[in-house]
């Protein structure tokens, strides 16, 4: 995960590297913003979640935006299961959502030192998932798709040299900030993504960014993203097993 900040666009590039909210399409769309420039502008404050009721489970097209307390304890049958019947943008938007709620729930209710704790012979910990899924999330959507969106908040902590900087940096950051990073990237995503679904391109939207030297669009991207967090997925499962003995799937 090398990044590298070219001038004078001070533009990152992620395309080498690898809750959230989970937003029908419907809501994303009607939370429409101007897409940003190559320049970094102010990055976002961090999302303020509000508590979120218990309820059954639903599909995604039946779904309110979600917002979450930051004392909540987020629970499996929290997420919302993706839409079965529903159209490719609004599919791959539930899958994705859910991918995203799922690192939530395995990352929720762990103390700073939880989170920072591997499981040998892995250097991997809960928290360091949780930041590097963070900044992948914006290097995809807000940089490579977007063209920088917004200036991420952890940004000018980023140390440009070390490709595991986001997996190794998170050992001893509390869960608040970890999860403060985490809505922060997917509130930006969701902008790009909703400014691109309301164009006239859709999914086959082409990316500012290339991937390999290849173009690439906003479906390639959106299937990338869902796999990355269905493998990291895999290993916080195990990870918050061993810590706690919380399973599920």
């Amino acid at each position: 995960m090398l990044l590298h900040v070219v001038e004078p666009d001070a533009r990152i590039d992620m395309s080498r590297t690898p809750i959230c909210n989970a937003t029908d399409l419907a809501a994303l769309l009607s939370t429409k913003q101007p897409q940003g420039t190559h320049n970094w502008s102010c990055g976002p404050q961090s999302v303020c979640r509000a508590k979120m009721l218990s309820k059954p489970r639903t599909h995604a097209l039946d779904a309110r935006p979600r917002e979450y307390s930051r004392d909540m304890i987020f629970r499996a049958e929290d997420r919302i299961d993706p839409p079965t019947t529903a159209d490719e943008a609004t599919t791959l938007l539930g899958f994705l959502n859910y991918q995203r709620d799922t690192l939530r729930w395995k990352c929720t209710g762990m103390t700073t030192a939880q989170l920072s704790t591997p499981v040998p012979p892995t250097a991997l910990t809960l928290g360091g998932l949780l930041k590097h899924l963070s900044v992948v999330e914006a290097g995809w959507f807000n940089q490579t798709f977007g063209g920088g969106v917004a200036k991420p908040s952890w940004f000018e902590e980023m140390d440009q040299d070390d490709p595991d900087w986001a997996l190794t940096s998170a050992a001893g950051t509390a869960a608040e900030q970890l999860f403060a990073w985490f809505d922060e990237s997917i509130a930006v995503s969701n902008r790009s993504i909703a400014d691109a679904l309301a164009g006239p391109d859709g999914l086959g939207a082409l990316a500012k960014g290339q991937y390999d030297g290849e173009p690439i669009s906003l479906r390639w991207i959106f299937c990338h993203r869902i796999e990355e967090y269905a493998r990291h997925n895999g290993h916080a499962d195990l990870l918050r097993e061993s810590i706690d003995g919380a399973k599920g799937d």
